[in-house]
């Protein structure tokens, strides 16, 4: 196939950069060249008047975005999330360039009000939730697929710890996200155990199709109040902090098929993973050998009782689900899945006579 340059744009988010980061070392291992090019198009206007200012800003972002492009000169575009990359800039590029442009959306089901109106405008929209991919279909993206998160191991690995390190982030379960109203009462449920929140403490509600996202303090009377560490995990102290708990505990935020990233980042690093259970799990992961699920709270204590009184066969299901993680769920893997639907749409697109495509031929 004819892909061998990749350009990825995402955000200054912490999310979307790491993501891109992970998919350029994963392209690279490939043995194709990737950049990444951050658009950041509201910047400044954010702070001074998006109304007034941002229309402008935004215009110098997207000339430095396409001057950008015709630097790198790549075969491939891939947006990640690119919720501020307005559909017709998306269109500009592939008129422009003459190459196909992707996107890898990572907020579906939850932002599915936000991400279906930008996925027809994209020649290949990825989406991590299975459920969502027949929704961007019949809103008129002619290439949706499904493309689940992954580990990166350079990032996600077990770690040896200091004696300071151990003290500092060793506990029996940890939770690492943003706090929503359905992980606040699940974590409720555990407010007896040895339990560490890295979060702050602020409650996010997902508003279903708007994506609006309304924030309230948590209460300074909550049981889960002492318990949070007011801020959040990434990178290297991620993987510190997950090979230090015996159990890592996921609850999911919105969906009902996907896995989340922890799934993948979790069991990478070598860690016992509780996760609240997903239908799209068992195409995974082996449910009960590589990580365990719960139905509800009361299942949640049995079994983090249970696993904190069997040490070795708590191990025991974390060494697999590691040995798993590596086995089939790196960047790597995810990104030859990535270029195999690039060269499906390469291939649907020269049998319809649609010049766009000749870039993949």
């Amino acid at each position: 196939m004819s892909v061998k340059k990749i350009l990825i744009v995402c955000s200054y988010s912490r999310t979307s950069s790491e993501i891109a980061s992970f998919c350029e070392r994963a392209f690279g291992e490939l043995g194709l060249s990737a950049g990444v090019f951050f658009f950041h198009p509201y910047r400044y206007s954010s702070r001074l008047g998006r109304r007034i200012f941002g229309p402008l800003e935004y215009r110098i972002a997207k000339w430095k975005l396409l001057s950008g492009i015709r630097g790198f000169s790549p075969d491939l575009v891939l947006v990640v999330k690119g919720d501020e990359l307005l559909p017709e800039t998306v269109a500009e590029i592939r008129e422009r360039f003459r190459i196909p442009v992707a996107d890898w959306w990572i907020d579906d089901p939850g932002f599915i009000g936000v991400s279906s109106g930008l996925s027809p405008a994209y020649d290949i929209f990825f989406t991590n939730d299975p459920d969502s991919v027949p929704v961007h279909r019949s809103g008129g993206c002619r290439f949706a697929r499904f493309l689940t998160f992954a580990c990166s191991p350079a990032a996600h690995r077990a770690v040896e710890l200091t004696k300071e390190e151990a003290d500092r982030y060793g506990c029996d379960i940890i939770f690492v996200g943003l706090l929503t109203p359905d992980r606040v009462k699940t974590l409720e449920a555990l407010k007896d155990f040895k339990l560490k929140i890295w979060s702050l403490p602020v409650v996010r509600e997902y508003l279903p199709g708007t994506g609006e996202v309304t924030r309230k303090e948590l209460s300074p009377d909550s049981p889960l109040y002492p318990l949070i560490t007011g801020r959040e995990l990434w990178g290297g102290e991620l993987a510190k902090a997950y090979s230090a708990a015996k159990i890592v505990l996921n609850i999911h935020s919105h969906g009902k098929s996907d896995p989340n990233m922890r799934v993948f980042e979790a069991t990478a690093c070598g860690a016992f993973l509780l996760t609240e259970d997903r239908s799209g799990l068992k195409d995974v992961f082996d449910v009960g050998r590589e990580l365990v699920c719960f139905r509800g709270l009361e299942e949640l204590r049995e079994r983090a009782r249970y696993y904190l009184a069997n040490e070795s066969e708590r191990k025991s299901i974390a060494r697999q689900g590691q040995a798993r993680a590596y086995r089939d769920h790196t960047y790597v893997h995810r990104m030859k899945e990535l270029l195999g639907y690039v060269e499906e749409f390469g291939k649907e697109g020269r049998a319809a006579g649609n010049p766009r495509d000749r870039g993949l031929s």
